[in-house]
């Protein structure tokens, strides 16, 4: 599990999406990660204690807005509800007084199991499965050698 991790006020904890899992879901947001490239979503996802960061941070948010919003929707809602259910289905949330954590997603119903979850929070969450599962995807693509052009053939 990761770092417990706070959204609109609800502490929250991601577990690890198996490799399988991981392939279906960048196989279904493959045309979201060509949209974003060349972005900085770091910039959005870090978090900001300064009104200036908080401000860089609005800006970069704005600047991924319009692709984010496109490619999301060309997906269908089989993919959509998919990814969602994937990452939320490893999601579990802190209950109050100590009573310790439960998950966020039913599969059965394929929804969340708390009404007070907003689209907001849930995208929010589902940022995060996203980072701790497969923000090392890329690092893991072959490179090649410094000063070399690639072969796009």
């Amino acid at each position: 599990m990761s770092e417990p991790f706070v959204v609109s006020g609800q502490t929250y904890r991601a577990g690890r999406l198996d490799a399988i899992k991981q392939l279906h879901v960048v196989r279904r947001l493959s045309p979201l990660i060509g949209a974003l490239q060349g972005t900085d979503v770091a910039a959005v996802m870090a978090p900001a204690e300064t009104a200036e960061e908080r401000t860089r941070q609005m800006d970069a948010m704005m600047d991924l807005l319009v692709p984010i919003s496109n490619a999301v929707a060309a997906m269908s809602d089989k993919d959509t509800e998919y990814v969602l259910g994937a990452c939320l289905g490893v999601v579990q949330r802190e209950q109050p007084g100590g009573l310790g954590w439960a998950p966020v997603w039913s599969q059965a119903a394929m929804r969340p199991m708390y009404e007070d979850m907003t689209l907001p929070a849930m995208i929010q969450v589902v940022g995060r499965v996203l980072m701790a599962n497969l923000g090392d995807f890329t690092a893991a693509l072959p490179r090649p050698p410094s000063g070399v052009a690639p072969n796009l053939r």
